[in-house]
């Protein structure tokens, strides 16, 4: 019997070509609900240490480290300084709204 799968192979792969432009999707067929979820598992908590209560000062302290390491990480980059500000406040944000403040306790 011969194998359907023969005259399927790859002799040969070309080139690819430079993208020219990328062209917006116009409307989306449908969408298919996932699967079944086989299982998740947790974070492993024993590795995480107890949550402090962090001080104005300390809070200070790590929001101008946010801008040190933007300014390392974007100094010579080829991003805008809009963008460089907009991810450096989400971080700043992000660290934020995470923090427990000795006024919250």
């Amino acid at each position: 019997m011969a194998n359907d799968n023969d005259d399927k192979k790859i002799g040969k792969v070309q080139k690819s070509t430079t993208l020219k432009e990328i062209q917006k999707a116009q409307t989306i067929d449908s969408v298919r609900k996932t699967g079944a979820v086989t299982g998740v598992s947790g974070a492993d908590s024993s590795k995480r240490g107890p949550t402090r209560v962090m001080s104005i000062e300390e809070r200070d302290a790590l929001l101008n480290m946010v801008t040190e390491e933007a300014e390392k990480m974007f100094g010579k980059s080829k991003i805008s300084s809009e963008q460089r500000e907009a991810i450096e406040e989400a971080v700043k944000i992000t660290i934020d709204a995470s923090i427990v403040d000795e006024e919250d306790q």
